[in-house]
C-alpha cells in the first residue's frame, strides 16, 4: 500500500511537472507551438466514461473515450485533469491530474483506461453523486489541442461498510497434525446492504514454525448481509511435523458493493489468538452401503438396513459420540445413533433400520450419515452415503392365446398357443417353469411338455391337430413360481393353472374367387356400365355370402372418396339382371351386402356376378378399382353344428390376396376426349397396344402409326357398315409391327385417328421398348 501510494505521488508530480512545461511552451515568445487548427474538433464520446461508483480513499481506474474529428495523429502526450463537481459546479474534489497514456488510437477515437485515480478521504466527501468534468489537452508535434470544461458523466461517493471480529468465534482451537482443517468465524457488516467478497483476494493465512499456508474462503454466495456473517477457510492440510506448536492465524477479506470499481480490505488476527497443534481422536466415516438381498434395489413396504462402518484413525481412544442419518426420499427410519466408545486404530459397524417406501417423484433415494456430536473430529469420509432404488413390488399374471376359431380345429390344422407372464409391478422377477399336457393326444410336442419361460418374455408353441375328429384338453400348469429379485420371496401372482377345451371337426370348405373386365377399361361418366366381373367357384356346399367389398383409388394409389367415383343408387353386384347386394359407402371404400332377401346362398359350383354402376364425370380421368380376397365375407349355411355361421376361407388361384387392381379411364363422348391407350410402353413379344375411343355415330375411320418426323410405318382403314365400325366404343390392336409385317425399332410413335366422313383426328403417343 505505502509502495502504492508513493508511486501515485511520483506520478502526479511528474504529470504537474509536464504539465507545466507543456503551459509554459504554450506561453513562451519564440517557441513554434501551435494552436488547434480550425478544422481538427475534440468530444468526449457520450456514456464512455467510466466508473460510475467508488470509495473515497481506495484508487480506482478510469476510462473514457476521446472522438477525433480530422485528426490523424501522432499523439505524442495528453494531459488530463478529473474533478468532481458539486450541485452548484464548484470542484469538491481532483481525482487525477497529470500525463494520460492512451491504449489506442482507431478511427477516430482515442480509447484511455486503467487511467488510476483516487479520491483522497481526507476531503471526506459526502456519500452521494458527483458531476465529472474534464480538461484535456493533447499534444501533437507542434500542435495542441485542447478540450476545456468537458462533462464526462457522474460518479457516485459510496458510504462505506465495515466489517467487525465477532470476539470468541473463532474455531477450532487446537487441531491434530497431519490432517485437513478448517477454520471458521462470526463477521459483523455494519451497513445497510449486501457486499461481494472477491473470494481471489479473501484468504485465511495460517503461519506456524516453518509453516506457512494460504486457504481461500467459502462464502455461502460468495457475499455478506448486514449484521452477522459465518465464515469458513477451505481445507488446508496441517503438517505433521508440527505437534506441539502453536499457529498464528489472521483473516483478509476484500469486498466491494454491487456496482463498486474498488474494493475495501478487512483484516483480523482474532485477538492474536494462537491455536494448539496436539494429537486427538480422528473418526472416519468408511463406508455406507445398503444391506438388503438385491441391493440397492429394495420393493417398496420391504425392510432393509443402511450399514455405516467408522474407523479411528488416531492412535487415541474415541469417546462415545452420536450420528444421524437423512435422506432425500420418504423412507421410515430412527434418524439419530450413539456410537460407543472405538478404540485407536479399530472399526465398528452402525445399522439403521429402514422400511422403504415409494416416493412417485423420488423413486431414487440417497441416504446420508454425519456426526452431531460437537467437537468430534473427523477425517475426510471415504464414503458418507448410499443410495436405494425403491420398486413396487413384481404383480405376475399368466395369460394366454389360442390363435382358434371359437374352439374348433380342422383335421390336421397347425395352431399356436401363445403364453406369457405380465408383471404390472416395478420389480423384476425370476424365471418359471410350465408343464403342458393334451391328454395323450398326439400335438406333435411332447406330452407332457416340461419348458421354462422368462417374465415378460413371450412363448409361442406350435401345435398340429390330429387327422381324424376329437375332443382335445390342453391343461398348463406353473410347477415353479416366479420369485421377487428384491426379495427373494415368492412373487404376488393370480391363477397359475389354465383349461383349454378344442373340438377337431373336418372344415375342409373354402371359395376360389377371381375377376376380370367384363369389356373395355374406358368409362363414359353418368352411363351405367358393367366395370367387371367376380367370379366364386364353391368346391363345398352350404356356403353364404355376406359382403363384398372394392376400394376406390386415383392413378397413384392415393384413395378416394366412393361417392365422388360413382353414383351409388346404380352400384351392385348383378346375376341375370337381377340385382343381389345393397351398397353402402364408407370413405373410399364401397361395401355390397348380401341381404336375407335376396339369393346369396347357392350349392352349384360356380357363380358369376358383374359389377355395375354409373361413373360421374367427377370421377377426373383415371381412377383404380381394388378388390381382395380378405374384402369378401362368407360363412357356412349349414352343415356341422361346430361350424354354422363360421367365416370361410376366401382366397385366390394363385394364393394371393389380391383379386383385382384394374385401373379405368373417364372420357367425353368425343374422339378426342375418348382417344386412350392400354399398354404403353408396348412390348410387342409380349402384349398389343390397345387404342380405344368413341364414335357419336356410325362411321368408318384410319388407323396410322406415324414416327416423330410424321414417317408412316403402319396404317389401317376401317369402314363404317353392317361389319364395320359403328357408333360407340372402338378398340384398335396393334402388335407393334410394321406394314412389312417386321417388329418396328424401340422408340417413341404417334398414333392417329382419322374419322373418314369428317376427317376429324385425334392423336396418342405410344412407346415400343422390346
Amino acid at each position: 500500500m505505502i509502495r502504492r501510494a508513493l508511486l501515485y505521488i511520483l506520478l502526479l508530480c511528474a504529470s504537474l511537472v509536464c504539465f507545466e512545461i507543456c503551459g509554459a511552451l504554450e506561453k513562451q515568445p519564440g517557441v513554434p507551438v501551435q494552436k488547434v487548427p480550425a478544422a481538427v474538433e475534440l468530444s468526449i464520446v457520450p456514456n464512455s466514461f467510466a466508473p460510475d461508483s467508488v470509495y473515497a480513499g481506495v484508487p480506482f481506474d478510469i476510462s473514457f473515450d476521446i472522438l477525433t474529428t480530422d485528426f490523424s495523429g501522432p499523439i505524442d502526450s495528453a494531459v488530463l485533469t478529473v474533478d468532481l463537481l458539486s450541485a452548484t459546479d464548484s470542484v469538491v474534489a481532483t481525482v487525477f491530474n497529470g500525463v494520460a497514456e492512451h491504449e489506442f488510437f482507431n478511427s477516430g477515437v482515442i480509447r484511455y483506461s486503467s487511467v488510476e485515480s483516487l479520491i483522497d478521504s481526507a476531503l471526506n466527501l459526502s456519500p452521494e453523486e458527483y458531476n465529472v468534468r474534464l480538461y484535456y489537452r493533447l499534444y501533437s508535434e507542434s500542435n495542441v489541442f485542447p478540450l476545456d470544461d468537458s462533462a464526462a458523466g457522474s460518479i457516485i461517493v459510496l458510504q462505506k461498510a465495515s466489517l467487525e471480529y465477532v470476539g470468541g468465534s473463532f474455531i477450532p482451537v487446537s487441531v491434530p497434525p497431519g490432517l485437513n482443517a478448517i477454520f471458521e468465524c462470526d463477521i459483523t457488516l455494519i451497513g445497510d446492504s449486501v457486499v461481494l467478497v472477491d473470494n481471489i483476494q479473501s484468504y485465511f493465512h495460517i503461519a506456524g514454525q516453518g509453516f506457512s499456508a494460504l486457504t481461500e474462503l467459502a462464502i455461502s454466495g460468495d457475499s455478506l448481509i448486514p449484521g452477522t456473517n459465518h465464515i469458513m477457510s477451505e481445507p488446508v492440510a496441517i503438517p505433521a511435523g508440527q505437534l506441539g506448536d502453536s499457529l498464528s492465524v489472521d483473516l483478509t477479506v476484500v469486498y466491494r458493493h454491487h456496482g463498486a470499481a474498488n474494493a475495501l480490505t478487512y483484516t483480523t488476527t482474532f485477538d492474536d489468538l494462537l491455536i494448539a497443534v496436539v494429537e486427538m481422536p480422528v473418526i472416519q466415516l468408511d463406508s455406507v452401503s445398503i444391506s438388503s438381498f438385491n441391493a440397492p434395489n429394495v420393493n417398496s413396504g420391504q425392510e432393509f438396513d443402511v450399514k455405516c462402518w467408522i474407523s479411528n484413525v488416531s492412535t487415541l481412544d474415541q469417546p462415545p459420540f452420536d450420528i444421524r442419518m437423512t435422506s432425500d426420499g420418504s423412507s421410515l427410519f430412527v434418524s439419530d445413533r450413539s456410537v460407543p466408545e472405538i478404540v485407536a486404530g479399530e472399526d465398528t459397524e452402525i445399522l439403521f433400520d429402514v422400511l422403504a417406501v415409494l416416493d412417485s417423484v423420488n423413486p431414487v433415494e440417497i441416504f446420508e450419515i454425519e456426526v452431531i456430536t460437537p467437537d468430534v473430529l473427523q477425517a475426510e469420509p471415504l464414503d458418507d452415503n448410499a443410495v436405494v432404488i425403491i420398486e413396487e413390488p413384481a404383480v405376475l399374471a399368466l395369460t394366454h392365446f389360442l390363435d382358434v376359431e371359437q374352439g374348433y380345429l380342422n383335421r390336421g390344422q397347425e395352431f399356436r398357443l401363445l403364453l406369457q407372464i405380465w408383471n404390472a409391478g416395478g420389480s423384476n422377477a425370476t424365471n418359471a417353469r410350465y408343464e403342458l399336457t393334451s391328454g395323450g393326444i398326439d400335438l406333435g410336442i411332447e406330452d407332457p411338455l416340461v419348458e421354462m419361460i422368462g417374465v415378460m418374455v413371450p412363448r409361442g408353441i406350435v401345435l398340429q391337430a390330429p387327422d381324424y375328429d376329437t375332443t382335445i384338453t390342453i391343461t398348463l400348469t406353473l410347477v415353479d413360481i416366479p420369485t421377487d429379485v428384491n426379495t427373494g420371496q415368492r412373487a404376488l401372482i393370480g391363477d397359475t393353472t389354465f383349461e383349454e377345451i378344442l373340438i377337431v371337426q373336418s372344415q375342409d370348405m373354402e371359395l376360389l374367387v377371381g375377376a376380370e373386365l367384363t369389356a373395355s377399361s374406358l368409362v363414359l361418366p353418368d352411363g351405367q356400365k358393367e366395370l367387371f366381373q367376380l367370379n366364386v367357384n364353391n368346391i363345398t356346399d352350404y356356403v353364404r355370402l355376406d359382403s363384398v367389398s372394392i376400394t376406390f383409388a386415383d392413378k397413384d394409389g392415393h384413395p378416394l372418396n366412393a361417392q365422388s367415383v360413382l353414383n351409388v343408387a346404380t352400384a351392385g353386384l348383378y346375376r341375370n339382371d337381377t340385382l343381389w347386394t345393397e351398397a353402402v359407402t364408407q370413405g373410399d371404400r364401397l361395401t355390397m351386402c348380401f341381404c336375407d332377401s335376396l339369393e346369396a346362398d347357392w350349392t352349384e359350383g360356380n357363380l358369376s356376378l358383374v359389377f355395375r354402376a354409373a361413373v360421374l364425370a367427377s370421377a377426373g380421368n383415371e381412377f383404380r378399382i381394388g378388390l381382395k380376397a380378405s374384402d369378401l365375407v362368407a360363412r357356412y349355411s349349414d352343415g356341422p353344428p361346430s361350424v354354422i355361421n363360421q367365416p370361410v376361407t376366401v382366397t385366390t388361384a394363385d394364393g394371393s390376396d389380391v383379386v383385382l387392381g384394374a385401373v379405368y379411364t373417364t372420357a367425353k363422348a368425343t374422339l378426342g376426349g375418348s382417344f386412350t391407350i392400354r399398354y404403353n410402353p408396348c412390348n410387342p413379344v409380349l402384349e398389343r397396344a390397345e387404342f380405344q375411343f368413341y364414335l357419336d355415330r356410325p362411321s368408318g375411320f384410319e388407323f396410322r402409326m406415324l414416327t416423330l418426323t410424321g414417317e408412316e410405318v403402319y396404317s389401317r382403314d376401317y369402314v363404317a357398315g353392317t361389319t364395320g365400325p359403328d357408333q360407340g366404343l372402338q378398340t384398335v390392336l396393334w402388335n407393334g409391327h410394321n406394314d412389312e409385317g417386321f417388329v418396328v425399332v424401340n422408340g417413341v410413335y404417334i398414333a392417329v385417328i382419322t374419322v373418314l366422313e369428317t376427317g376429324e383426328q385425334a392423336r396418342l403417343k405410344v412407346a415400343v421398348l422390346k
